[in-house]
């Protein structure tokens, strides 16, 4: 599977392993620490899909990264990844991936995000 994901999350290992395990799943990414920077990145080019955390030190927060997407960029997939008690996305194109979680779980939820039939392997 090739495609352009975008990761955003503050914590430094969790942003590199997610990085690491799309990287070896033939995908092209680009990693940031915050929101904002996230945006920017939105600006410069087009993504199948972007990871956000929903909390981050300083607003914005991941909640309000998806609205952007979903409003910008409406073909572009969202995985939320979260360990907060928030109620399921609704909109067809956000999905849900709950901390803790393993790199089976992460590409299963990309799989589903992206819906293109082709499963993804640990690396």
């Amino acid at each position: 599977m090739s495609c352009r994901v975008l990761v955003v999350d503050d914590h430094d290992l969790l942003r590199e392993m997610l990085a690491d395990a799309l990287t070896a799943n033939n995908m092209t990414v680009v990693a940031t620490s915050s929101v904002p920077e996230a945006i920017a990145r939105l600006g410069e080019a087009t993504f199948d899909l972007v990871i956000t955390d929903v909390r981050f030190p300083q607003p914005p927060h991941g909640l309000e990264l998806v609205d952007h997407v979903l409003s910008t960029a409406p073909a572009t997939r969202v995985i939320v990844a979260t360990g907060s008690a928030i109620a399921p996305p609704t909109h067809q194109f956000v999905h849900l991936l709950r901390k803790p979680f393993g790199v089976d779980a992460l590409l299963a939820t990309v799989d589903a995000a992206l819906g293109d039939g082709d499963e993804l392997t640990p690396a």
